[in-house]
């Protein structure tokens, strides 16, 4: 994936359109993703993959049905200030900064993860945006360039992207569907980065479900 660079995003006009290009892909990878290999399930939480010809990492899909939580009770932890709420049901997400505002539906921000296994932690810098449209959200990130803002000692930069759509069925159910494709950067070979991301990404969902009940986030 190649990281969007800074300069194109201080022209508010770009900056709009790469918005809308993100949420364009999102919505056709979501819709692809169906399709794509099963890898895991765990519990009915299922993962699937695909490798792109172009590519050097795998795409994940994540998905999820529920009825143990409600659509605005996801709403209130993953789209209403989204990226500073992260770190309450991420595992290893120290911190989340913020840098600056693009659009209406999008910021920018640092993220810092520790990483037990690796002698460096691992910092992120990503536009992340925002979007509801009748009963279903989506949240997007996409690795941003900053060539004049270096890591922070003790890190490596890496980057990732993905796709969160939060949607209420038409019964009440919950679907809920990530799609992410990543890279801890350093000296990682890209199967273990993907081995990593594909195996853990549905402690995710685990995480939220603990945090609403922790918080006792109450349906609007």
């Amino acid at each position: 994936m190649t990281p969007i660079s800074q300069a194109q995003l201080q022209d508010p006009s770009k900056a709009s359109s790469i918005v809308e290009s993100i949420f364009e892909k999102g919505y056709q990878l979501i819709k692809e993703s169906r399709n794509w290999t099963l890898k895991y399930t765990n519990d009915n939480i299922l993962t699937r993959y695909i490798k792109l010809p172009k590519d050097s990492h795998k795409y994940y899909q994540r998905c999820s049905l529920h009825k143990d939580v409600t659509y605005d009770q996801l709403r209130e932890l993953l789209f209403v200030n989204h990226t500073m709420n992260q770190p309450k049901y991420t595992n290893l997400l120290e911190e989340a900064v913020f840098l600056s505002k693009l659009t209406a539906e999008s910021e920018i921000y640092w993220l810092g993860f520790q990483t037990p296994i690796l002698s460096y932690s691992r910092e992120f810098i990503q536009l992340i945006a925002t979007r509801e449209t009748g009963r279903r959200f989506m949240v997007v990130s996409q690795p941003v360039d900053y060539p004049n803002m270096k890591p922070r000692k003790g890190y490596v930069r890496g980057k990732y992207q993905s796709w969160e759509s939060v949607e209420e069925l038409e019964d009440g159910t919950v679907e809920w569907i990530c799609i992410s494709q990543g890279s801890g950067g350093g000296y990682v070979p890209g199967f273990i980065a993907d081995y990593y991301v594909g195996r853990d990404l549905h402690q995710n969902v685990l995480g939220v479900l603990k945090t609403i009940q922790q918080d006792n986030i109450k349906e609007k």
